[in-house]
């Protein structure tokens, strides 16, 4: 007799077997469940070209087709008796309730059939009782498949308000590092990016230049027009500023009528090149009010302009920025002014 197969193996080649035997509307009986575990397993490789070949033309599996298929390709030479195939068809069955019971969790009813299932496999089983359970099985298996498209239909459900909770929620998360007044980044917002940006420049050799806006007389301004045409104005500037600047930069409102600038992938050369195409356009621009009738003259900017450089802080970065923007406020404002100018005071 050949060397019987683990039960854990007759259990995976099953699990193919019963589908394929019920789809092909197969007897489940001792001597057909040999055959097509040998197709699934391909122990038989002239078995295996044989049905193969009666599936592709479309024929059916019957009686006679069945017998032949058994009888033709040697099976009762390999020695598995009708007795072992059954106490092996037994072994699988009681795996694969516990499995469907496990998956279940629906019904008394089911539950209960299933048990009932169980409980005759104990018993001393004919041919007819073996196809008769393997019948319950197929069934309520496909109930479970059933119960299992319910639950995917659920779950996808569900997907899709976890989906519509986390837009909302980095709806909310941009919300909080949006500033309410311009629209572009606040202080958080800028706090997140730069530092994002340093650490690529730090670890990636990646330029990274930072401008600090400062508009100038600012305070005279809003005395002057008022805090609505101020905050008017501060709109203006920002969306001016992200006009001026490329799509991968990143414009915030630094402070009160502050604004920060990060330029990576851009050199000092470059840098005070956009800071000077910026304050030269709020130097030549006329304001007016919304609603045009009212001129309200010219307004200024002072830059600072810094980049980075190996061995430096994140803090350190910033201070050379802000330096450079208090040497250029101090040289009489409208200005850009680079870290460099700022060492000569």
């Amino acid at each position: 007799m050949s060397e019987k197969k683990p039960i854990g193996e007759i259990y995976d080649c099953l699990r193919l077997v019963l589908p394929l035997m019920s789809r092909y509307n197969i007897p489940v009986t001792p001597q057909n469940y040999a055959v097509w575990f040998a197709y699934v397993s391909e122990s038989n490789g002239e078995l295996c070209k044989a049905i193969n070949n009666i599936i592709e033309k479309g024929a059916s599996f019957n009686e006679d087709t069945n017998v032949a298929l058994y009888q033709h390709y040697g099976l009762n030479s390999e020695g598995k008796s009708v007795n072992e195939l059954l106490e092996n068809l037994k072994q699988v069955l009681v795996n694969i309730l516990k499995e469907v019971l496990q998956l279940s969790g629906q019904t008394d009813k089911f539950e209960s059939t299933l048990s009932d299932c169980v409980g005759r496999l104990s018993e001393d089983l004919t041919i007819k009782d073996i196809r008769d359970i393997a019948k319950v099985i197929i069934t309520e298996s496909k109930n479970i498949s059933a119960y299992g498209k319910k639950l995917q239909h659920r779950l996808k459900e569900q997907a899709k308000e976890i989906k519509s909770l986390r837009e909302k929620f980095k709806l909310t998360q941009a919300e909080a590092l949006t500033d309410f007044l311009t629209g572009i980044a606040n202080r958080k917002g800028f706090d997140q990016k730069v530092k994002t940006l340093f650490d690529q420049a730090k670890n990636g050799g990646i330029a990274l230049c930072l401008l600090i806006i400062d508009v100038d007389r600012f305070k005279d301004f809003n005395d002057t027009y008022g805090h609505i045409i101020g905050d008017q104005i501060l709109r203006f500037i920002a969306r001016k500023i992200k006009e001026t600047v490329r799509g991968r930069d990143f414009v915030a409102r630094y402070g009160g009528e502050e604004f920060a600038v990060l330029l990576p992938e851009t050199h000092l050369a470059g840098a005070k090149s956009v800071a000077e195409n910026i304050r030269q356009f709020f130097d030549q621009a006329k304001l007016k009010t919304t609603s045009g009738d009212k001129e309200l003259g010219k307004i200024t900017v002072s830059v600072g302009v810094s980049c980075y450089r190996a061995g430096d802080s994140l803090e350190s970065l910033i201070k050379r920025s802000d330096d450079a923007l208090y040497f250029a406020k101090n040289s009489g404002r409208n200005r850009v002014a680079i870290e460099s100018d700022a060492v000569k005071i």
